[in-house]
């Protein structure tokens, strides 16, 4: 789990979101659990800056409940209801992360997944990029596989 939680906090520094994202320079970077998960305990501690800004977690019992947002974590309770979470959150520039199996191919943005007892991802860089999203060239050199294609 501390390792989902590392990577979670570092996406800042590797990913640029739209201007319309934050209504000034002064505002927080928001770091969301949707659902319960272990995660949100462990992401508490790590409220210093990142890319600038200074991070706030959240946890959003429901989908109806997700407001503003820069990384949104969907715990494993939420498998079943996985499509429409990310057709609800569609226009929102949100980088979605999740360990549920086929998460980039139905639309989230990065899946992680473990490989040889070692947490590696995948990234939807089409979705991101549909989402004015800019994921960094370090990170997609990282990544197991990277989806660039829509129809992929």
């Amino acid at each position: 789990m501390s390792s989902k939680l590392l990577f979670c906090t570092i996406l800042p520094n590797f990913i640029t979101w739209p201007d319309s994202s934050f209504s000034n320079s002064d505002d927080f970077f928001i770091i969301a659990v949707l659902g319960q998960s272990r995660i949100t305990e462990y992401l508490r501690p790590f409220k210093q800056n990142r890319a600038g800004r200074q991070i706030v977690i959240k946890t959003f019992p429901s989908i109806e409940n997700v407001s503003d947002c820069h990384i949104l974590f969907l715990s494993s309770e939420t498998i079943k209801k996985q499509a429409y979470i990310l057709n609800r959150l569609s226009p929102k520039a949100i980088i979605t992360v999740s360990d549920q199996k086929n998460f980039v191919d139905n639309g989230g943005i990065i899946q992680l997944v473990t490989v040889r007892d070692r947490l590696r991802f995948m990234i939807n860089k089409a979705r991101a990029d549909q989402l004015d999203l800019k994921i960094g060239s370090r990170l997609l050199a990282l990544a197991t596989d990277v989806k660039v294609d829509s129809h992929e």
